[in-house]
């Protein structure tokens, strides 16, 4: 009797409505373990309105505590940034993409929101927390905005690999049903998940902001742009085209590759074509973790049709820099140890002529130093530009 009766329950079990319990009790069991997974792991939101000087003395700079004062301070550009920004703001859209960690919310991610991010057009920051604040995202969960504004996913063009599309809808489909995040950005917050980030951000600039901007700027929170500089640039160039601009480095990509903390900038057609790429193409290194985003951004633009362009202004100067400007005015030409010597696409100029006139970016620039460069740029005059109409004939 006792072996006569398992045949049967398994034949009750096998019955429509027995497979329907066993799924309901699977689907409740997954509901109430990624509750409890959930509620142990809740993210900390940082508050970017607190104070620097109020956070963990040991997060901080002695050279960083000086910032209290400075991200309270809001000041107007002068003139003439003004009128160079409106006459190119309206034809040219930029979106910019800034990388960042939950431990530099409230200082460097906030001297970069005060300083330069103000004017782009829009702007948004990739960490693994999310922040209303500044904003950064670092995860997000619904379907319907996840695929707002995905045609270009379901284009000709794109459905190269249908089949893995159709996966990425089911395992978002049931990521959210057990109340994980559709998309996140990284797992645990170290150096290697730079293009964990990169990859996030690039997607979800494609699919929030779809046809709203003409060019995505990534940038690193130490970084410095001047963005009339970056505009005055991209006037170059016919927007309906796929490419990617930026301090153009040699090895590893036949085409070159962007220097990351210099900062890079895609049209927007490039940026389809590398968030379809990051999905679908190996050679954009859908399931790697490293820290050289740069190097992994050139290996996926060659391989889905982005071209590397040139950055170099009229003269055949640099615009895009990977070290503040003093430390660029300071390059040894010929010392064997300079890594950029090597890495530079062009042949590395020094001194005077390191940095174009119009230059665009500077990298490993610390939050005073940033407040530094924005005062510098936009509101000391001199008397030549300032007061030449005033001054007494000779």
């Amino acid at each position: 009797m006792l072996f006569g009766r398992r045949p049967r329950k398994l034949a009750n079990i096998l019955q429509p409505r027995g497979i329907l319990c066993v799924l309901l009790g699977f689907f409740l069991g997954c509901v109430f373990t990624m509750t409890t997974i959930r509620r142990f792991t809740e993210w900390r939101v940082l508050d970017a309105t607190v104070s620097p000087i109020e956070l963990p003395m040991s997060k901080l700079s002695k050279q960083e505590l000086l910032l209290p004062e400075l991200l309270s301070v809001s000041l107007s550009p002068n003139a003439a940034s003004v009128n160079l920004a409106s006459k190119t703001e309206t034809s040219i859209r930029i979106l910019c993409m800034i990388l960042t960690t939950p431990n530099d919310h409230a200082v460097k991610a906030r001297a970069v929101k005060q300083t330069w991010a103000s004017r782009c057009d829009d702007y948004f920051f990739v960490s693994s927390e999310n922040d209303t604040q500044l904003p950064a995202y670092g995860r997000f969960f619904t379907t319907d905005n996840y695929f707002s504004d995905n045609s270009w996913m379901y284009s000709r063009e794109a459905s190269v690999r249908g089949d893995l599309q159709l996966t990425l809808l089911i395992c978002a489909w049931l990521r959210s049903l057990c109340g994980l995040p559709l998309l996140a950005a990284v797992s645990t917050e170290n150096r290697n998940q730079l293009w964990d980030k990169t990859k996030f951000g690039v997607i979800y600039a494609a699919t929030q902001y779809g046809r709203q901007f003409d060019y995505l700027f990534k940038a690193d929170d130490d970084t410095y742009a001047i963005m009339e500089n970056l505009r005055k640039m991209l006037e170059e160039h016919p927007k309906k085209q796929s490419i990617i601009m930026g301090r153009r480095f040699k090895p590893f990509v036949q085409q070159g590759y962007p220097s990351g903390g210099a900062g890079y900038v895609i049209s927007r057609m490039g940026v389809d074509k590398i968030a379809h790429g990051m999905l679908t193409e190996q050679k954009c290194g859908i399931f790697a973790h490293t820290w050289t985003e740069d190097v992994r951004m050139g290996q996926c633009a060659e391989a889905v049709g982005v071209t590397m362009v040139d950055s170099l202004d009229a003269e055949g100067l640099e615009r895009f820099h990977p070290f503040p400007a003093f430390a660029m005015f300071n390059l040894d030409e010929n010392n064997p140890a300079n890594w950029l010597t090597l890495f530079n696409y062009h042949k590395l100029l020094v001194g005077r002529r390191c940095c174009s006139n119009y230059s665009i970016t500077f990298h490993y620039i610390k939050p005073p130093e940033m407040f530094t460069y924005d005062f510098l740029l936009y509101h000391m005059h001199t008397v030549f530009n300032k007061e030449q109409h005033d001054l007494p004939e000779k």
